[in-house]
C-alpha cells in the first residue's frame, strides 16, 4: 500500500535537524551583520578623521571645538548638552561633503539615547577627544596614538564631547561592538579597539596630546 505523507516521528525528525541547524547558522549571520556594522563604522571613523584634517590644513592646524557653547556650535552642531544636534552647522560639514550619514554608526539607528530618551532619531555617534578642543592638530607629539573619536554607545553619548579623564560611567568607552568599540586618531587610522585596550590606552594617557611617553 502506497503511503502519502510523513510520520509523526519523521516530522519530529526534521524539526529537530532543522533547530540544529538554525542554531548554527544564526550565530553566524549575526555575526556577519555585526561585522559590517563595525567595518561601516570604521569607514565613517576614518571619512570624519579625513574632513577634520582638512579641516586643519584650511585653520593654519587648528582644531574646531569640542565643547558646545550658547554662542558657537562644536565640531558636530552642538550647542548644549542633551541638546539637539544640528550638524551641518557644525564646522567641519563643509570638508564631509555634506554627508549625514557618517555621522552615525548602523547600530545606533533608530536608538535612543539613554539620557536623551525622547530624540530616537539622535544623528551622533560619535565623540571627539575633549583634549583637542580648538587645539592644534599640528602640536600633538603622537598622533598615532591620540584619540580623536571615539565611537560612544547609545547608554553615555550625551554630546559631542568625550571627557575621557572623567571616571563616571558617562564617560569610559563603550562596548558597543563586541567587547569595545572603534575609534580613530590624530593621524587619521582608525581601528577597533576592546574594552580592556581602550582602558590601558586611558589609564596611560596616551589620549592627552601633550603627553610624549
Amino acid at each position: 500500500m502506497n503511503r502519502s505523507g510523513f510520520t509523526l516521528i519523521e516530522l519530529l525528525v526534521v524539526t529537530a535537524i532543522i533547530a540544529v541547524l538554525a542554531a548554527i547558522l544564526f550565530p553566524v549571520f549575526v555575526s556577519a551583520k555585526e561585522h559590517a556594522r563595525v567595518a561601516r563604522c570604521l569607514s565613517n571613523l576614518r571619512n570624519l578623521s579625513s574632513a577634520f584634517r582638512l579641516y586643519a590644513d584650511d585653520h593654519d592646524g587648528g582644531m574646531p571645538s569640542a565643547h558646545y557653547t550658547w554662542a558657537s556650535p562644536d565640531w558636530c552642531g552642538t550647542v548644549a548638552w542633551q541638546g539637539d544636534v544640528a550638524i551641518e552647522n557644525g564646522p567641519i560639514w563643509n570638508y564631509t561633503k555634506k554627508s549625514k550619514g557618517i555621522y552615525l554608526c548602523p547600530s545606533d539607528i533608530g536608538v535612543a539615547p539613554a539620557y536623551m530618551p525622547s530624540q530616537k532619531n539622535y544623528p551622533l555617534s560619535y565623540s571627539m577627544n575633549w583634549k583637542l578642543h580648538l587645539s592644534s592638530m599640528d602640536r600633538v607629539i603622537k598622533p598615532s596614538r591620540v584619540l580623536l573619536l571615539i565611537h560612544e554607545g547609545r547608554q553615555t553619548i550625551d554630546d559631542g564631547c568625550f571627557y575621557w579623564l572623567d571616571d563616571t560611567t558617562r564617560n569610559l568607552p563603550s562596548k558597543i561592538h563586541y567587547d569595545g568599540t572603534a575609534a580613530s586618531y590624530v593621524d587619521g587610522h582608525a581601528k577597533w579597539l576592546s574594552y580592556k585596550a581602550l582602558r590601558q590606552e586611558r589609564a596611560d594617557r596616551w589620549w592627552d596630546p601633550d603627553v610624549s611617553k
